[in-house]
């Protein structure tokens, strides 16, 4: 950025704050309608390097939160995450010429890489015919089977998403059929987050109520998307599982509830079993439902009602007070609002590499445990979390491969919220994707 805005920038004024915690919005619809316009605004001049009308844009921003934080008499907007999250997730641009609801959308994009190269992405969205850009919609981010041609695909996204399921949900399929990218790799999970990332900016997705889903193909493919990025989803679906997926990590989507749909024959069944137990035994949740397969090669009726009850019902864990992860690669490094920041060395599957954290919203503090490799974290605060206008502590523990653990506090201080961090995450850090808004971390070293 060519001109800094200032960190010491706080909205506060002589009242009394918002209690943490807060469960009903400070905002009516219409006034987070036109706050949201103002988000968008700066989002797009940030987007687009604008960075005199980033400034401007930000100090308009923050003067209208200003007036609706005396109207509403308290202390900032920013304590209230409920209403962060409202003005945070509206689209950009809004897609309104050309807008098709409830039929088979297809879209590009082209998105800029390093060194000036560019990517195309394809996908396809089918929207709700209830959809409004101004009201956010559940989705769900599918993975699909292999195909070789287009009309291929939409033949068989019409009799994999009926209406009752398409009307509950945006369905959002990546098109894979000319880059044939595994969904496990670095390129697959490329093409899923750059369409995501699209449908964002686009459209009014409730980024609380995001589900993935894989067909028999796919589905360790979406068990792998969990558990490296479990905060970033709602639920799973499986529609099937033609082979085991990883199962080891599992306890980082403790949070994060599957549900299964047993088909095939014996052995495919018995993967699919096997996959609960294992989510239940780290303690997740994992829901197994009896599907059978007609002629057309899709799930019966009762199997799917069954589907769409679960993505209406399920909500998202929002803060949840203790994250425990296994961390085997840099993408197994962000677990809700704890993020590991640097490691000495690549994960042995020999050693158990285990990170656990707690939070006590009563008492301010944070306990962390992490082996002797940890060399550094972030934890990220809101006020669904802590009391900001309090003290925090974080107390460390590690456990090395021999001897006691050691504890030590590594951090006990105040921490201020700031709109201009709560934007760069959302953009930049862990919230632009999971749907939730931090206004202020803490990076703790470990010494050598």
């Amino acid at each position: 950025m060519k001109r800094t805005l200032a960190l010491s920038f706080v909205l506060a004024l002589l009242t009394p704050p918002l209690p943490a915690k807060e469960a009903t919005p400070l905002l009516k619809d219409r006034e987070v309608k036109k706050l949201s316009e103002h988000f968008a605004s700066y989002f797009k001049a940030r987007r687009d390097e604008d960075y005199a009308g980033m400034t401007k844009a930000f100090d308009n921003f923050t003067k209208k939160l200003v007036a609706e934080a005396k109207k509403k008499k308290v202390e900032s907007l920013l304590v209230s995450p409920i209403d962060l999250r409202a003005l945070f997730s509206a689209p950009i641009d809004p897609l309104k010429k050309g807008l098709k609801k409830g039929i088979i959308m297809e879209r590009s994009v082209e998105v800029p890489m390093v060194a000036g190269q560019v990517l195309k992405i394809d996908y396809l969205l089918k929207l709700p015919k209830s959809y409004k850009h101004d009201v956010a919609s559940p989705a769900i981010l599918v993975l699909p089977p292999e195909f070789d041609r287009l009309d291929q695909i939409k033949k068989w996204f019409k009799r994999a998403y009926p209406a009752g399921l398409s009307e509950t949900a945006m369905i959002i399929m990546p098109l894979n059929h000319e880059r044939k990218a595994d969904w496990q790799s670095d390129e697959g999970r490329q093409l899923a987050f750059f369409t995501l990332n699209d449908v964002y900016q686009h459209f009014h997705v409730d980024r609380l109520r995001l589900f993935a889903e894989g067909h028999p193909t796919t589905g360790a493919a979406v068990a792998d998307l969990i558990t490296a990025l479990p905060s970033m989803f709602t639920g799973a679906v499986m529609r099937g599982l033609d082979s085991a997926p990883e199962t080891a990590l599992l306890g980082n989507a403790s949070h994060v509830p599957f549900m299964l749909l047993s088909v095939g024959d014996d052995d495919a069944k018995k993967t699919v079993a096997d996959f609960a137990e294992n989510a239940q035994s780290q303690g997740g949740a994992a829901t197994v439902v009896d599907a059978t397969v007609a002629e057309d090669g899709f799930v019966d009726e009762a199997a799917m009602a069954s589907v769409v009850e679960f993505v209406s019902q399920t909500t998202k864990v929002i803060s949840p007070q203790s994250v425990a992860f296994s961390v085997p690669t840099l993408l197994h490094t962000n677990g809700y609002w704890f993020h590991v920041s640097h490691q000495d060395q690549e994960y042995d599957a020999d050693k158990a590499f285990k990170v656990k954290a707690e939070v006590s919203s009563e008492t301010n503090e944070f306990t962390v445990t992490t082996p002797a490799n940890v060399r550094g974290f972030t934890i990220y605060l809101n006020d669904d979390l802590v009391d900001m206008g309090k003290p925090i502590k974080v107390i460390h523990t590690i456990e090395p491969e021999e001897g006691d653990p050691e504890s030590k506090v590594v951090f006990e201080g105040t921490k201020s919220r700031s709109m201009e961090f709560a934007l760069s995450s959302w953009f930049f850090v862990l919230s632009g994707n999971f749907g939730e808004v931090y206004t202020n971390s803490i990076e703790i070293e470990v010494p050598q």
